[in-house]
């Protein structure tokens, strides 16, 4: 299953001067909207993902959106298939290496946030312990778990067991897509991936718009971080 990384892109970002200004702390407000639908999603996929218009404005938060699991209140309105008995119902786990992730948020176009996702996705501890010039050079192992339930309630794990992130998914098993409801509201961007489950194992292919503004930049790093290249295993 470790098929090359497919990203759904119909070109190249071609903005990387945009993702520098972004870096920068510059942004307009015509690129913080979300785009007409990414190639190959659907507009039922794109009506379940659409953010809502009270969506923050913050596009590299310090943490990803986690909100309680408590609180979590999957829709029944949108148009996706019920996440019951679904083929991603379960725990799903692997240990990622630094290099994959690296290789895929630069094929995404997304160099210039890359070393705070590396962080996020526990290869350091913080940005000052990654090499510029070799940024994987002494990064530890990362074993990542995330999990999908009946209800249509989403989240990771660290290796000890702790839940780091939590929300929603909708799941749209005739093309084999997921979305991310609360995600996409938190960060003001649909997201939008698509899944190949087989065997006990699951892999996943990051919908990567093109152009990618300055939300889509965060949206789309967060869900490569969770989901780039590489077999998940499924242990429940």
């Amino acid at each position: 299953m470790n098929a090359p990384y497919r990203s759904r892109r119909s070109k190249p970002i071609a903005a990387f001067t945009t993702l520098v200004l972004v870096a920068a702390g510059c942004s307009s407000s015509a690129t913080d909207s979300a785009p007409a639908n990414p190639p190959g999603v659907s507009s039922a996929v794109a009506a379940s993902t659409a953010p809502a218009s009270t969506a923050p404005a913050s596009t590299a938060p310090a943490t990803t959106p986690a909100p309680a699991a408590s609180t979590v209140a999957p829709s029944t309105t949108s148009p996706g298939v019920d996440a019951a008995a679904g083929p991603l119902t379960g725990v799903w786990s692997r240990v990622g290496a630094c290099d994959e992730l690296l290789a895929a948020m630069h094929d995404a176009g997304l160099d210039a946030v890359t070393d705070q996702w590396l962080v996020e996705a526990g290869f350091f501890s913080s940005i000052d312990e990654i090499d510029p010039a070799d940024r994987c050079r002494g990064s530890a192992a990362s074993e990542q778990s995330h999990f999908f339930t009946d209800s249509g309630e989403y989240g990771s794990r660290d290796p000890g067991g702790r839940q780091i992130d939590a929300g929603t998914y909708r799941l749209f098993e005739g093309i084999d897509t997921i979305v991310f409801p609360t995600h996409s509201s938190a960060f003001g961007y649909r997201i939008v991936v698509h899944y190949d489950v087989s065997q006990g194992e699951a892999e996943f292919d990051v919908d990567v718009p093109s152009p990618c503004p300055e939300r889509c930049i965060a949206a789309t790093a967060w869900a490569i971080s969770a989901f780039y290249p590489g077999a998940f295993h499924r242990i429940q």
